[in-house]
Parts: C-alpha cells; sequence; structure tokens
C-alpha cells in the first residue's frame, strides 16, 4: 500500500508541474507534428495516422528520462511486449516478443539497426546484448505490432523493430561524457563526439559497462564503439558510412565454462539519392561478422538492398519497390558436427502501394516473395492489405489482413550437437518455413494538436507449421542416447487487445497508460513453449517530467501476470508468479552542460523472477554524472 501511494504521489507532482504555457504549447505542436511521423511501416516518411497498423515510437527524449541500462529495458513498458530478463544457454541475456510466443529462440520478429538486419542465423533470433548500439547512439525506435513480412520479408510475421541512431550534427564540436555506477558492480563510461566541415560530418561513440549480474557466476563486461558519417556533396544526395563492434566478456551460471567472450562487428554504406520531386532512390550494403566462443562458432553475414520511392497524383498513390539479398556464412564443429560449414542465401522482392481514394478513405497494399535454400526452399510468398477510414478529423479506424513466412534458423535444419554425452540434437533439414495469417481491427485518435493520444488494436493469428521440437528417440546400445529433433509439429491461435493513452503537456512533459490481453492456445497442448508462456495481462503507467528548479524525473510501472514458461536450452520450466515492476530517474541540471542523476530499476520489490534459469531479477540503482563540451548550450 505504501509502494502505491509513493506512485500515486509521483502522479501527483507530474500533474501539478507539468503545466505547460502558452508558448511552449506552440513549440510542442511542432515537436508532436515530427513525432507524428514514422518510415518504417512502409520504408518511406509517412504520418502515424496513415498506417494500417498498430505503431509505437520512443522517441530521445523518452530514452534519455528512463534511466534504463539495458537496450531491451525501452521495450519493457510499451503495449503488447514481453521482455524478460534471461541467462540463456547461448549467452542471450533477453528474450523480447511482440504480441506472445516468448521463448530463448524468438521467431518471427524483425529487429533492424538503421535499417540493417540484425538477424541472427544460427538461432534465427536477436541477441540483444551483443548488438553493437550504444544507447546514448539512439534517437528514436520505431515498433510495428503486427506482420510486416511484405515489405522486410521472412521473419516479420509478428512485428519489426527499427533502432535508428543519430545523425552527425553539424555545427560546432560538441563532446560528451557520461559515467555511472551502481549496486551490483556496476560501472559504465560512455562518450560522443560530434564534428562538422562544409558538406562532411561524423560521430564517434565508445561505452564501457561492467555488471556483476543477479549472482556470483554472472559477470559481464562489455565494450561497444560506433562511428557514423555523413557526406552531402549535393542536394538530394548523401552518402552514409557505419562502422561499430560489440567486444563481451561474460560468465554465465547455466554454462560451466567461464569467461566465455562474444566479439561482433560491422560495417555499412547507405547512398540516397533524390531523383526529381516525386521519385528517389537507396542503397544500402552491409557486412557483419560474429565470433560466439560459448557455441564455438562464426558467422559472416552479408545484406544488400536497392529500393525505390515515387509518388503520383498529387501525392494520393505512392509506391516502393526493391530487392533484398543475404548471404550467410556460418562455421560451428560444436554445433554442425562433421558439416561444420553451412551457407544460407535468401532473396527477398517486394512492391508495397498506398492508394488515398478520397479524404477519409486509403488502401495500402503488399506483395514479397522469399527464396531462401534453408529448409525446405522454394519461393515463399508473404502479403498484406490494409485500409484506413477517417469518418472524423484525427479519428481513423483500420483494418489488415496478412500472411507471412520465416524461414527456420540454421540449428533447426542443420545440427548435429551433443550438449551432454547422453543427448544428441539433429537438425530437419526438410523443416517447412512457419506460416502466420493475421486479421486486425484499430482505432487512433490524436486530439488537442496532438497532446492526447488514444490507440486500440484488437488482432487474430493463426500460426502453422510452427518449428518446435518432436518427441525425443531413446536408445540403450551400446550406451543410453536421447535424440532429440526438429519439426513442424504444431500449429497455435493467438488472440489480444492492446489499449494505449498517452497526453504529453509539452514534449518533455507526459503521462502514459497502456494494457494488453493475449491468450495463445495450440494443438499440441504444449504448455510453456507455445501456451501458457504469455501472461494474459499486462498493464503499464508512467510519465516524465521537467520538476522546476533544474529538477526531472521519471516513472515507470508495470505489471504483469504470472505464467508458465519453458528452457528449450536448460531443459527446466518455472510458474512464474505476477509481479510489478517500478523503474524511477529524478536528475538535477547544474548548469546546460552539467547534469547528475539517480536512477533505479525493480524498484517496487527487491528480486522476482523472469524465466526458468535459477536466477532472479534484483532491485539496481545507480548514480551518475554528465558533462558537455563545446557546441552549442
Amino acid at each position: 500500500m505504501k509502494r502505491l501511494l509513493a506512485i500515486a504521489l509521483t502522479a501527483g507532482i507530474f500533474f501539478d508541474q507539468a503545466v505547460p504555457s502558452l508558448a511552449a504549447d506552440e513549440d510542442a505542436f511542432q515537436f508532436f507534428q515530427e513525432e507524428a511521423k514514422v518510415v518504417t511501416a512502409s520504408r518511406r516518411e509517412q504520418s502515424v495516422d496513415q498506417v494500417p497498423a498498430a505503431v509505437d515510437v520512443i522517441t530521445a527524449d523518452e530514452i534519455k528520462a528512463s534511466g534504463a541500462v539495458n537496450l531491451w529495458d525501452l521495450l519493457r513498458f510499451r503495449p503488447g511486449m514481453d521482455v524478460m530478463d534471461t541467462r540463456a544457454v547461448d549467452g542471450n541475456r533477453a528474450i523480447v516478443s511482440i504480441r506472445g510466443f516468448p521463448q530463448e529462440f524468438v521467431h518471427n520478429i524483425q529487429v533492424l539497426v538503421d535499417g540493417r538486419s540484425v538477424y541472427e542465423p544460427i538461432g534465427s533470433t536477436t541477441e540483444w546484448d551483443q548488438l553493437p548500439v550504444q544507447m546514448q547512439d539512439i534517437e528514436r525506435i520505431e515498433i510495428i505490432r503486427g506482420p510486416n513480412a511484405a515489405l522486410y520479408g521472412s521473419g516479420a510475421g509478428l512485428g519489426v523493430i527499427n533502432i535508428i541512431t543519430r545523425k552527425p550534427q553539424e555545427g560546432p564540436t560538441t563532446a560528451v561524457l557520461q559515467s555511472e555506477g551502481g549496486n551490483r558492480g556496476m560501472v559504465q563510461t560512455s562518450g560522443s563526439l560530434d564534428s562538422s566541415a562544409k558538406d562532411f560530418a561524423y560521430r564517434a561513440s565508445y561505452t564501457f559497462r561492467q555488471f556483476d549480474g543477479f549472482s556470483s557466476s554472472d559477470f559481464f563486461n562489455s565494450n561497444k564503439a560506433n562511428v557514423r558519417t555523413r557526406w552531402t556533396p549535393r542536394e538530394g544526395s548523401s552518402l552514409e558510412l557505419f562502422a561499430g563492434g560489440s567486444w563481451n566478456r561474460q560468465e554465465l551460471p547455466s554454462v560451466p565454462v567461464s569467461g566465455d567472450t562474444f566479439d561482433q562487428d560491422f560495417q555499412m554504406a547507405k547512398f540516397s539519392q533524390k531523383l526529381g520531386n516525386h521519385s528517389s532512390m537507396e542503397v544500402l550494403s552491409s557486412r557483419s561478422d560474429s565470433l560466439d566462443r560459448i557455441n564455438f562458432s562464426r558467422v559472416l553475414q552479408y545484406d544488400e538492398q536497392i529500393l525505390q520511392r515515387f509518388d503520383l497524383w498529387n501525392n494520393r498513390i505512392n509506391t516502393t519497390y526493391g530487392v533484398n539479398y543475404r548471404g550467410l556464412f556460418a562455421y560451428s564443429g560444436f554445433l554442425f558436427g562433421t558439416n561444420a560449414e553451412q551457407e544460407e542465401t535468401l532473396w527477398n522482392g517486394y512492391v508495397n502501394q498506398s492508394l488515398q481514394i478520397s479524404r477519409q478513405f486509403a488502401l495500402t497494399g503488399g506483395v514479397s516473395w522469399d527464396h531462401s535454400n534453408i529448409g525446405s526452399g522454394g519461393v515463399e510468398p508473404n502479403y498484406q492489405l490494409g485500409s484506413v477510414w477517417s469518418p472524423v478529423q484525427n479519428n481513423s479506424f483500420r483494418a489488415s489482413y496478412a500472411v507471412s513466412h520465416a524461414v527456420p534458423g540454421l540449428f533447426q535444419t542443420a545440427a548435429n550437437n551433443s550438449p551432454s554425452p547422453n543427448v544428441l540434437l539433429v537438425g530437419d533439414p526438410n523443416l517447412a518455413p512457419e506460416k502466420l495469417t493475421s486479421y486486425e481491427i484499430g482505432h487512433r485518435a490524436s486530439l488537442m494538436d496532438g497532446h492526447f493520444q488514444v490507440d486500440s488494436s484488437l488482432y487474430y493469428v493463426i500460426a502453422q507449421d510452427l518449428n518446435n521440437s518432436t518427441p525425443p528417440s531413446i536408445s540403450f546400445s551400446p550406451a543410453l542416447l536421447v535424440t532429440q529433433g526438429f519439426g513442424n509439429v504444431n500449429q497455435a491461435i493467438a488472440r489480444g487487445f492492446e489499449t494505449e493513452i498517452k497526453y504529453a503537456f509539452t514534449h518533455a512533459n507526459s503521462i502514459y497508460a497502456n494494457y494488453t490481453y493475449e491468450h495463445v492456445t495450440d494443438q499440441a497442448a504444449d504448455s510453456g513453449d507455445v501456451t501458457k508462456n504469455t501472461p494474459a495481462h499486462k498493464a503499464n503507467f508512467g510519465g516524465i517530467a521537467q520538476l522546476g528548479k533544474g529538477f526531472s524525473g521519471s516513472v515507470n510501472v508495470g505489471y504483469k501476470d504470472n505464467y508458465f514458461i519453458d528452457s528449450d536450452g536448460l531443459r527446466t520450466s518455472a510458474f512464474i508468479p505476477a509481479y510489478w515492476r517500478l523503474d524511477a530517474r529524478i536528475a538535477y541540471a547544474v548548469n546546460p552542460r552539467v547534469d547528475l542523476f539517480i536512477a533505479g530499476q525493480n524498484l517496487a520489490v527487491s528480486t522476482h523472477e523472469e524465466f526458468p534459469d535459477g536466477l532472479v531479477v534484483p532491485r539496481t540503482y545507480q548514480g551518475g554524472v554528465s558533462l558537455k563540451f563545446g557546441g552549442k548550450e
């Protein structure tokens, strides 16, 4: 009761302190108009009101105010999201899923960083803590809940998360340094440098982090660095170069070998050219190299993309089309046995078309084709249809239908692995892609010049040919051997409801609340792996505010219903009781160049459990200072 009273008092402070002036209201109007545009939904900039899908945007102000130290904690309090801290056997320290199906290896979610896929091909998932992305580099995160495979191909059936980093700032050279420390041995130091000259600008950043973890055998040490340059030789033309890496060392309670490391680096070039007043093109080429010493594996990935956008009929017809190629080269004798070298090629072509029939009604359609040499191979179509109806100004109703496919991971198709002397995991080279058929309706309202926003969605998803473990076979001669395979052995149905309200007094003063209901059933009664692992009820609320006299604060409160979940890698399961989570941050601006802050996570309870890995998520807190040198005040 004391905790709930404290939360209520905090909310009262937000209402009391965050009353905008008329001047601030004018600035906020322009800000809200800019923030109401997204690029991920259709690979072109458009208003959120025109998107026939559920869209969520995490802004730079929200990222800074959250006090989050982990990338996945930025997603924890958003509608439709399931986020869990974990210590899985593959070293992944987080599970992030959209609209159910949380697993150690989350399929059907496409995660992008500046348009580059960070898909991990062996497990067909995302290694969140290994991503070469730094918190101070993130400009915004766009989340599309629901299918978008017609634009992004395999693996985008449940949604797309696009992490967009900061562009180099033009103007005087600016440096920012931040240092913080906290309990459980947490130490973090980060810095960034922006500079420009004529038509060239660059940004460089670095972060060191150390964390003792949740137990004596849980340790994490991370170094991340990034460089981004931008050259604009003439109006309408730009060349951007990206490079970065993540070098991590960690100990895991679930793995007997200590000192395991994950090294990852990438390079990317992006060229954009305006082709007149109604057309533009974009070319992207990237390479990444990942080394995982837990699984004794190395993966080289090459991505090539080219797309064109154009509009006709006074911007009432918009078309985007393109071709993507992904080449993967993986090596692991530990995972693949005698066939240690594995190769995957994935081609994708797509067309997306929108038509504004009248001021009140618009149609969107898209289709893509995937061709892969993994699993059963062949050509798999993805398509979706959507409509947006706006009978009243600033109110829109949407409906969509989509079919999406997801190519299985390399481990599921080519595994020949013995995690213990009496267990053998064998892949199935003929696995079929998973197929998701989705139906969705929703309503969005943006009132009071964008200050007040409401968004609700109702969805129904049929998942077929799920790639799951098959029943094990047991032999006793010449010794006990349990053989575990993979197959398309299950079907499931997910239905849910999401609703969110936001009120922004200004861009730096806002409150929110959201609620999600999800229910998943399946044909094989696979509790813990498909059903019951998605909490039925989730609710979050909080806000950020300028408190006066240089002080600012934020609070995020979340409730997650109980659930039952399996760990395939650890071969354990657990019933997770319902829990509350409270994260908060308070900052004090000594002057425009010096900020002091304290923040904490999981402040509502001392510990709670999220995954059957034998660990509990503890209460953590940290404090620090941020210094700015050069630039404008």
